[in-house]
């Protein structure tokens, strides 16, 4: 009987602790390594941009840095133009983008825009496709829908070698 009872504490317990680490049907894993759009898809890999720009110019550095991840063991469901989080698992290559093997990722739901066919992830994956031949790594400076025009304005930042340009498109709500 004692060891009915010892088995029972033990399994209720151990379920407290594993519901404890679950966020309704998902695993609670912190804060994400990496958020940003992903800007590009090889061969199990995406490349993840960020949003926020940080200021390194007080060291020297780049006053405008976006971080930017190159994830391997990518879930295919994950597409580009899909805003991400992303948690790596193992260290990251200090490159530049970094790489690291993707522990977990998760798309950020976002609101369908009203009146648009279009979704965000879509339109900025035909701008992307616009500017494949591009060298450098793009960055999201900003997607807007206009209602008025039916088209989506998307502002792409490339970095190449140092050097950044801006590449201003219309994408048609169609």
């Amino acid at each position: 009987m004692k060891k009915i009872s010892l088995f029972f504490i033990v399994t209720l317990l151990l379920s407290l602790v594993l519901t404890a680490c679950f966020d309704g049907d998902k695993v609670s894993l912190g804060e994400p390594d990496y958020k940003g759009y992903v800007m590009d898809k090889k061969e199990g890999s995406i490349l993840v941009v960020g949003t926020e720009p940080k200021d390194y110019s007080k060291n020297g550095g780049d006053p405008e840095y976006y971080s930017a991840l190159w994830g391997s063991n990518a879930p295919d469901r994950i597409e580009v133009g899909q805003q991400v989080e992303v948690w790596v698992d193992g260290g990251v290559q200090e490159s530049y983008p970094g790489q690291a093997k993707i522990g977990d990722v998760r798309v950020v739901s976002q609101e369908i825009e009203e009146n648009a066919d279009l979704s965000e992830a879509e339109a900025l994956r035909k701008a992307l496709n616009k500017i494949n031949s591009v060298e450098g790594i793009p960055v999201v400076k900003s997607i807007k829908f206009s209602e008025k025009t039916n088209s989506w304005a998307i502002e792409i930042q490339v970095e190449n070698a140092g050097e950044k340009s801006i590449l201003t498109m219309s994408i048609n709500d169609n």
